[in-house]
């Protein structure tokens, strides 16, 4: 059957092919197509699909831990937020303790200030009117000695005062 379909092939040669030439050279070629399929062919697409898994596995695993490395810096961002506001809120906290404390010094200092100052107003009050005392019984002492000189004589006054005045005269 085969040499009656070669024959038949050889009386219409087609387009200037020789079907017989063909009709031998399709085994060879098949077989060809079958080894360069089963150990080439098969293999490379094989490697290119085990190539593409790994890079998609890779991009898969790129793209997760890109999403959490996004959700860590959120957190990381949520936190350092919330401990910019407490450092802030802490340090409101000990301005106002410090302004306390300022307050509380310098009423103390004012009060022991005020106190200081109160206690040398009476002193110079005392001593004040101590001299007061002093340079009025001395006015009196020169007033009269002005007077005795003036009048050349001594002057008579209450036994009091010359008891006083002979005292004072004595002491000078």
């Amino acid at each position: 059957m085969f040499l009656a379909f070669l024959e038949a092939l050889d009386k219409d040669l087609i387009l200037g092919v020789n079907p017989k030439e063909v009709v031998l050279l399709l085994p060879p070629f098949l077989i060809s197509v079958f080894f360069l399929n089963h150990f080439l062919l098969k293999p490379m697409i094989t490697l290119f699909e085990e190539r593409d898994r790994r890079t998609e596995g890779a991009r898969k695993e790129a793209q997760r831990l890109e999403k959490k490395l996004e959700a860590n810096l959120e957190h990381f961002e949520s936190h350092m937020t919330q401990a910019r506001l407490k450092a802030n809120e802490e340090r409101q906290e000990i301005r106002k303790e410090a302004a306390l404390e300022q307050e509380e010094i310098l009423a103390a200092a004012r009060a022991e200030v005020a106190g200081a100052l109160e206690e040398i107003r009476g002193r110079v009050a005392e001593e004040r009117a101590s001299a007061q005392s002093e340079l009025h019984s001395q006015s009196q002492e020169l007033a009269r000695e002005l007077a005795e000189k003036v009048l050349g004589r001594p002057l008579v006054t209450a036994a009091k005062g010359s008891r006083k005045a002979s005292g004072l005269r004595g002491g000078a």
